[in-house]
C-alpha cells in the first residue's frame, strides 16, 4: 500500500507515492532527489502544519499494543504538500548552486 503525495512550491509541482511507514527524513532525501534543494533547506508544510520531525512516520502513528513504536503524520492518499525553503536557505544561498 502507497501513499500518494502532492508536493508544490519553488516552481516545482510532482507526486511521490511513499509507503506509509516512510519517515519524514526520506521523504526529504525523495524531494532532494527530484529538485536538488538539500533537505536542511526545505520547509515543508501540510495540513497548515510545518514538517520539521524528520523521524515521524508518514502514515498513522504505528503501535505495538499500547506502546508507541512511531509517531506518525497520517497523511492520506492526495495529502497536498507545500515546499518551501528554510530559514537556513536565505543565509547560505550565495554559496548554493
Amino acid at each position: 500500500v502507497t501513499i500518494r503525495l502532492r508536493v508544490a512550491g519553488l516552481g516545482y509541482h510532482f507526486d511521490i507515492d511513499a509507503v506509509p511507514t516512510a519517515t519524514l527524513g526520506e521523504l526529504k532525501e525523495e524531494i532532494r532527489r527530484r529538485t536538488d534543494i538539500p533537505s536542511p533547506y526545505q520547509r515543508l508544510v501540510a495540513k497548515r502544519k510545518k514538517l520539521d520531525d524528520d523521524t515521524m512516520v508518514l502514515g498513522p502513528t504505528v503501535m505495538d499494543g499500547n506502546t508507541i513504536v512511531s509517531m506518525g503524520i497520517g497523511f492520506e492518499y492526495g495529502t497536498k504538500i507545500l515546499l518551501l525553503h528554510s530559514p537556513l536557505y536565505e543565509p547560505d544561498k550565495e554559496g548554493i548552486g
